[in-house]
């Protein structure tokens, strides 16, 4: 059953369900991640789809995939764990949960971000170091979509 389904079964039984803030957050944050899921396929899919090495992106596109794969993977992660997170029925606020899936997302965008610096550095070092050597791996990929 879907998950309106769900919660309109459970404010049948209990007409205050919809007053849990807890609740009132995962439907904005499912919201937002419903919208980004339109940028994923609309701007960074075709990002991704072209055959550019990630040195060769601009600091635009570079952004654009960072934040916002970076907020998908926060944003439903966070609601899954919103979803067994049972202890804060009732017992946090609105702003408290989107502050703390905010702060998920900040953490995880610079993650994605440092990620994404490693493979852009313009020249090699004379020495290879890990980084080339993770460049060389990662690059063998690139050879298999190739038929």
């Amino acid at each position: 059953m879907p998950t309106t389904g769900i919660v309109f079964l459970r404010w049948q039984d209990d007409p205050v369900y919809l007053v849990n803030q807890k609740l009132q957050a995962k439907l904005i944050l499912v919201a937002l991640l419903t919208a980004n899921a339109f940028v994923l396929h609309r701007v960074v899919f075709p990002i991704l789809c072209r055959a550019k090495p990630v040195s060769c992106w601009s600091g635009r596109n570079r952004l654009l995939v960072s934040a916002s794969v970076s907020f998908s993977n926060s944003f439903w992660l966070f609601c899954a764990f919103l979803g067994v997170a049972s202890i804060w029925d009732s017992t946090v606020s609105l702003a408290f949960v989107v502050t703390v899936a905010l702060a998920c997302w900040v953490a995880l965008l610079a993650v994605v971000n440092a990620i994404l610096a490693l493979p852009s550095r313009d020249r090699p070092k004379p020495q290879p170091d890990w980084i080339d050597s993770m460049k060389t791996s990662l690059s063998d990929f690139a050879d298999l979509r190739k038929p």
